[in-house]
């Protein structure tokens, strides 16, 4: 990861409390951001997770796992794809395409992203309503 482009595009910590134990039959947990989150995109615009925005990590299918955790080095990315989804943000592709652009930022290799993203494209329509 090159710190200069991790702190332009995420300027601020991701700051969460874990609301959920760890669950070991859906391996899911749900955590409330603390504070204000923001990530700079590409074109210069801004986009912000609020405090008090509840998430699930990264909603990549299980299997995928094994390549990143939904918790792990994705989560600041996944939480603005969680946003837009939740709050049916501009269309789904611009969703999981935001989430790509964040996984780059946060140095996740190219192949890894690939992978991670088509996962969400595969995956995500449930969670989109579609």
């Amino acid at each position: 990861m090159s710190p200069a482009l991790y702190a332009k595009v995420f300027p601020d910590p991701l700051i969460v409390e874990w609301l959920t134990p760890w669950d070991e039959q859906g391996g899911r947990r749900v955590f409330k951001v603390l504070a204000d989150h923001r990530m700079i995109r590409q074109d210069g615009s801004v986009d912000l997770v609020p405090k008090g925005l509840t998430s699930d990590g990264a909603s990549l299918p299980r299997i995928l796992w094994r390549f990143e955790s939904p918790y792990g080095r994705v989560l600041e990315a996944a939480v603005h794809h969680d946003r837009r989804y939740r709050l049916k943000i501009g269309t789904r592709k611009e969703a999981d395409d935001l989430f790509l652009e964040g996984m780059k930022a946060l140095g996740i290799p190219a192949w890894k992203r690939q992978i991670l993203y088509l996962g969400v494209r595969a995956g995500g329509g449930r969670g989109w309503g579609s």
